[in-house]
């Protein structure tokens, strides 16, 4: 008995996992899945099973094959003696935003020359797969267009500000580029972490090797190479030396688990990163309040909490915008 209700959990997550990644999925199924994937434990490991499972078939298997996917879900049963179900503090979070962004944004990656597709979050992350077999996610309030043709994979950050990481399938023929403001990201057979916040641009090596240039008006700047385990900051509208310093995966990923966490970062990238998460925008009213480094850790969840505390660690106080969200200024 126990078998049947597991293949009866796996064949609704999988029509689930069809169902929102429909073009014409709702508002109005995303709630009805949320409230389906909350029910029951069983229901969320299920439904993180066919995620894996649609992935895995290279998303070619259709709605109306339905006797084959029975049957593939029989097999994927049978051939596990006893399931272990993770506690939901455990499972990857990665997952489930991934699933809620696509009910809502629907996306195409076209691979062409002439035309391009954009893909955006406004929740905590989201990942998107490319024609290439890449992997984007995305933190809160990030875009990404992607400009592929035969030569090249060009990937351009949109906005003032934003977080993406790339896990790049190798491809020498066709380099694989990220474009974040006047700055150029060039992958060699890597994954990495880019974070822009208004001019400041920090980017974090997880695996393999990149390649980064800012290309100056007369011609100068030197690419300069990141291997993993490092990163590099860079001020990209200024003529400031590019730094390199050792950076952990774990804090690099942090933001996929709802922390942000900074090392002697300017306040000001700090809040512009803060704003993708906050109900209440911050603007900074003076530059000697922005230029205020920060170390520590920022709970996206708990943004709030974490600008109300601001007067109190730093010579800075809030006030109201008329507007709605508040000015950062300068104690005086």
């Amino acid at each position: 008995m126990k078998r049947t209700v597991e293949v009866a959990h796996l064949d609704a997550a999988w029509r689930w996992v069809l169902r929102l990644r429909d073009e014409q999925a709702t508002p109005e199924d995303l709630a009805e899945w949320l409230q389906w994937y909350e029910a029951d434990e069983s229901h969320r490991a299920a439904f993180e099973e066919m995620q894996s499972f649609w992935h895995e078939t290279g998303h070619l298997v259709a709605g109306d094959e339905e006797a084959e996917v029975a049957a593939l879900l029989a097999g994927r049963v049978s051939a596990q003696a006893q399931p272990v179900l993770r506690p939901w503090w455990q499972r990857p979070v990665a997952a489930l935003a991934a699933s809620v962004l696509i009910a809502t944004v629907a996306v195409g990656w076209v691979l062409s020359s002439q035309r391009s597709a954009p893909v955006s979050t406004t929740v905590d992350v989201r990942e998107t797969w490319l024609p290439d077999g890449s992997t984007i996610e995305l933190a809160a309030k990030s875009a990404v267009n992607s400009r592929y043709t035969d030569s090249t994979r060009l990937l351009v950050m949109e906005g003032e500000t934003g977080e993406a990481y790339f896990s790049v399938a190798r491809n020498p023929k066709r380099p694989f580029i990220v474009q974040v403001g006047t700055m150029r990201v060039q992958a060699l057979g890597t994954a990495f972490n880019v974070r822009r916040a208004d001019d400041r641009v920090v980017v974090s090596v997880t695996k393999g090797l990149v390649e980064v240039s800012v290309p100056r008006a007369d011609g100068s700047g030197e690419p300069v190479k990141v291997g993993a385990g490092n990163r590099i900051v860079w001020e990209v509208s200024g003529d400031s030396t590019p730094t390199i310093v050792p950076a952990t995966a774990a804090s690099t990923l942090a933001w996929k688990q709802g922390r942000l966490e900074y090392h002697n970062e300017p306040l000001a990238a700090v809040i512009a990163d803060v704003n993708r998460y906050s109900r209440q925008p911050i603007v900074i009213e003076d530059e000697a309040a922005g230029r205020i480094l920060f170390s520590g850790t920022v709970f996206t969840r708990a943004t709030d909490v974490w600008i109300e505390s601001l007067p109190q660690v730093f010579p800075v106080r809030l006030e109201p915008r008329l507007l709605g969200g508040l000015y950062l200024k300068s104690r005086d």
